[in-house]
């Protein structure tokens, strides 16, 4: 709406011009606290279209987006008085809102699984070393309850369908094995340091 009403202002003047009862029109000073009030909330605004505008879930974007809003934040220099009140509000309140966003476990391990995010916008490092240990425990507990959890008697009635899973799986036939053994080993190494 401010953007809008910087772009309309000549119009606007004009207008207001014409009219002697009309309200007064805002100084060229305070046009330019409105310009830099629109620079700082700017990445607010693309971080809402951005959240908004996504058909899918949005979970993995929520610590790149906060570290991005810091970030962006911090960059600002205003001049004037009241958009650095503005500035020191915003930070406080993203630091108030989001300040352990990177601590929430699930939206840690989406960003850490998104491909296109990994680590890189983790300030925090022992939160994300932590996330790392978790969501290897995760996977050793699914792997160990998969391989736990398929019975004996699945091998008697592939040798009888002719076909065993081995023969099927090819080449990977052993995939799973090895996965686990490396996790397994990994955890070893792990727990010794």
């Amino acid at each position: 709406m401010m953007e809008r009403f910087v772009q309309l202002r000549p119009l606007v003047n004009e207008i207001l011009g014409n009219h002697t009862t009309a309200p007064e029109m805002v100084i060229a000073s305070e046009v330019l606290v409105l310009q830099e009030t629109i620079d700082v909330l700017q990445p607010f605004l693309s971080a809402t279209e951005t959240v908004s505008g996504e058909r899918y879930g949005t979970s993995s974007l929520v610590i790149p987006i906060v570290s991005i809003l810091k970030s962006k934040i911090a960059d600002t220099t205003p001049t004037h008085l009241e958009t650095k009140s503005l500035k020191k509000k915003l930070e406080e309140q993203l630091e108030k809102r989001f300040g352990c966003v990177e601590q929430v476990r699930y939206l840690a391990f989406a960003t850490i699984l998104d491909p296109r995010f990994k680590r890189m916008y983790f300030q925090d490092k022992t939160a994300y070393s932590n996330h790392i240990i978790r969501l290897n425990e995760m996977m050793r507990e699914a792997m160990s309850a998969e391989t736990s959890s398929s019975p004996t008697s699945d091998f008697d009635c592939e040798s009888e369908r002719g076909t065993s899973q081995r023969q099927r799986m090819g080449i990977f036939s052993d995939h799973n094995k090895k996965v686990q053994h490396s996790f397994q080993v990994e955890g070893e190494t792990s727990k010794k340091d």
